[in-house]
């Protein structure tokens, strides 16, 4: 329903001007009018709220609005409606009309104000009809025929824009819609990137549809290099784009494309992008560098120009330009040279520092004693030795049937060091550790690092290794019956490693329990099926059971477990949330727990055999699975152990492992209560998400 006005006027009879007053003679509010809710004619206040409209009945144009402080956010004059829209915030409770004609209005208030039922509401339309002593406001109710313009694009949020009057006039966004009187319209849709699209449409039905589809005004650049890697830069603007790459969507029409790479001279070029295509542009570089390589002896520092850059032997790209080259090594003289790298020629430069010389003369009794210096074998004694480096040396003194001898000597420039040994008799004897590296002390003497040889003279001696601040010595008695060497083992043990941290005494309880129950595998090279490949271990400590609820507790506070029970292994763990656990776990205990790798899983399954499941080859004797473990998780430790005396690697819970599995994925090794025989192999494996947990994964950990 429109409103249509029809006007009267009549004069009164004074002489006198007599000023015309305006009253109003209804105010409602019009529940289901929506304009001021529809996008091509809402007004937001400046709190950013759609504005109430307040549409006053007149034909008249020049009156002018007051709100009070609020204030007026817009006025529009629709004369085919015979309305004034004003376009007021929420919350407005008054409003104040004037004319020049008209005059102003007259209220009950005194004020000027005509006062509103109630506060007014945001995205709402009012009508206010007034009269006044000139012009009678007649409201008939017609009927105007209208129907609703609906246009739509693809893509969509395109700019709807209609001519009224001539006037092109935004109305809104694709998918749009307006209720409109009967009518021929001319209107225009607008999208960055894409082409202008106009028409006519006819609206003399309830619904008109417009279905636009939008022509690109854009394409693309494919760009390349060679080399590949360059930064690219789009009419001088860096969009961080790298060779090879794809742009984004970029409006048709000639760019400048400039290409830049470390050591290679920029390159520009013009490029064409063309409606709805992809463009390529592969542009090759010149590179602005030569290789040099720079030999040295070994454990020569290389520096290039006053910056070390390498060891014993520097490949390098160097830019063009000049450069100052030096070598260094301890005991020896540093030598320096200039070279000049001219593009694209590359060259070879052999620089060795001057070595700095002494001598050393040898006599032991017996004599014929083996010189060896620095596990270099240089005669029998007695000897000079000439051309001895400058610095410190091992100096061992052997003969069958004695006791070595090993002396530490130091070498000065031209000066002849003298040195006279007796050897005790004696046998060879092999003193080592459970990992390399550690000092072994003979009678209270350092004589190396393990594993260590040496002829140590036959009676009572004592042993001792020292790692870090933990040494563990031992007696031995070195006997002449047999001339065989004899090896001597010090252990140390995890224990020995361990560095407290913040700790209670029931967290250490459970976490010592766990410290003495992994298991050390001996290194060593072996074909690993699953992989179809050779892997080669050093040695490593791995846990005889999998890390059971109370371990997991000790650690976190928590316990995820479906199937519960102190003893049995923790589930429902993601392969993060061990991350988790294993972190606190050595900052508790200062040792270097992880999650094994694939390699170090299948090693120590394996137990040294050849067996199906890890153990044997029946299942039923090694682990719970979904044939005898009654649909839940056990206690560790009940099933066979395999050859290296670890359980459960077949059974009860799938293991976490440390590696990568495709798509970020990690692998979960080992059968669970849930498996079928097939999945308790060794060989079985599958991935997971980082993030994925069940209540037949858990954890087995390793310590390196």
């Amino acid at each position: 329903m429109r409103t249509v006005i029809i006007v009267l006027s009549f004069f009164l009879g004074f002489s006198e001007l007599v000023v015309a007053q305006i009253s109003v003679k209804s105010f409602n509010e019009l529940s289901n009018d929506l304009d001021a809710r529809l996008d091509a004619t809402a007004k937001k206040d400046n709190n950013g709220k759609p504005c109430a409209i307040v549409k006053v009945v007149t034909t008249e144009k020049g009156f002018s609005f007051d709100v009070g402080m609020i204030g007026v956010v817009a006025t529009t004059y629709h004369p085919e409606l015979a309305e004034v829209w004003v376009y007021v915030p929420e919350g407005t409770t008054k409003i104040k009309l004037s004319h020049p004609q008209l005059g102003q209005l007259s209220t009950d208030s005194g004020d000027g104000y005509f006062w509103f039922p109630q506060k007014l509401k945001s995205s709402t339309c009012y009508r206010l009809e007034i009269t006044s002593g000139r012009v009678l406001t007649i409201v008939e109710q017609a009927r105007i025929e209208t129907g609703w313009l609906v246009i739509q694009s693809q893509p969509d949020t395109a700019e709807v824009y209609l001519k009224t009057n001539g006037v092109e006039e935004f109305v809104g966004s694709t998918p749009f819609q307006k209720k409109l009187p009967y009518g021929t319209y001319e209107f225009k849709i607008k999208k960055n990137l894409y082409h202008d699209e106009q028409g006519v449409v006819e609206i003399d039905r309830p619904k008109s549809v417009q279905n636009i589809t939008l022509r690109p005004a854009f394409g693309k650049l494919r760009l390349s290099s060679v080399p590949e890697g360059a930064k690219v830069i789009i009419e001088g603007h860096n969009k961080q784009y790298t060779t090879p790459c794809v742009t984004e969507e970029l409006q048709s029409r000639e760019y400048s494309i400039r290409f830049m790479l470390d050591k290679y001279a920029p390159q520009t070029r013009n490029v064409t992008v063309r409606d709805g295509e992809t463009a390529e542009l592969q542009v090759p570089l010149d590179a602005r560098f030569a290789k040099v390589a720079i030999q040295s002896l070994p454990g020569a520092t290389i520096l290039v120009n006053g910056e070390q850059k390498g060891t014993s032997r520097l490949e390098a790209e160097l830019e063009e330009g000049v450069y100052d080259i030096e070598v260094q090594l301890a005991h020896y003289r540093p030598k320096s040279n200039q070279i000049e790298v001219i593009a694209q020629q590359p060259q070879t430069l052999t620089l060795n520092p001057e070595p700095i010389y002494g001598s050393l003369d040898i006599q032991s009794v017996p004599i014929g004693a083996k010189i060896t210096i620095d596990g270099k074998d240089y005669g029998e004694t007695p000897m000079t030795v000439e051309n001895l480096l400058e610095g410190d040396h091992e100096v061992r003194l052997s003969k069958s049937g004695y006791a070595s001898v090993v002396k530490q000597i130091n070498i000065k420039e031209n000066i002849a060091t003298d040195l006279n040994e007796i050897l005790p008799s004696g046998r060879m004897v092999a003193i080592e550790t459970e990992q390399k590296g550690d000092e072994i002390y003979l009678d209270g003497k350092k004589v190396g690092i393990t594993p260590f040889h040496v002829e140590v003279a036959y009676g009572e001696h004592i042993i001792e290794a020292v790692r870090n601040n933990d040494r563990i010595n031992k007696k031995i008695y070195v006997s002449s019956e047999s001339k065989d060497e004899v090896k001597y083992v010090l252990t140390f043990g995890l224990a020995s490693t361990l560095k407290w941290g913040n700790v209670s005494s029931s967290q250490k309880l459970v976490l010592k329990r766990m410290i003495e129950n992994m298991k050390q595998i001996q290194g060593g090279t072996f074909y690993m099926e699953s992989k179809k490949k050779t892997a080669t271990l050093n040695s490593y400590y791995i846990g005889k059971y999998e890390v059971t609820q109370d371990e997991w507790m000790a650690v976190l506070g928590t316990n995820p477990s479906y199937f519960k029970g102190e003893n049995r292994p923790v589930t429902n763990v993601s392969w993060n949330d061990c991350q988790k656990f294993i972190r606190k776990l050595n900052e508790l205990t200062g040792l270097n727990f992880s999650l094994p790798t694939e390699a170090e899983w299948e090693y120590a399954a394996l137990g040294g055999d050849s067996y199906k499941y890890s153990g044997g080859n029946f299942v039923m004797n090694v682990a719970w699975y979904n044939e005898n473990a009654l649909n839940k998780t056990h206690d560790v430790g009940l099933k066979a152990p395999n050859g290296y005396g670890i359980y459960d690697m077949s059974g009860n819970v799938r293991e976490w492992c440390l590696d990568d599995a495709p798509w970020t994925n990690r692998c979960v090794r080992g059968g669970s209560w849930n498996s079928s025989e097939i999945g308790c192999t060794i060989l079985y494996r599958i991935n997971f998400d980082l993030n994925f947990k069940y209540s037949d994964i858990g954890l087995r950990l390793v310590v390196h």
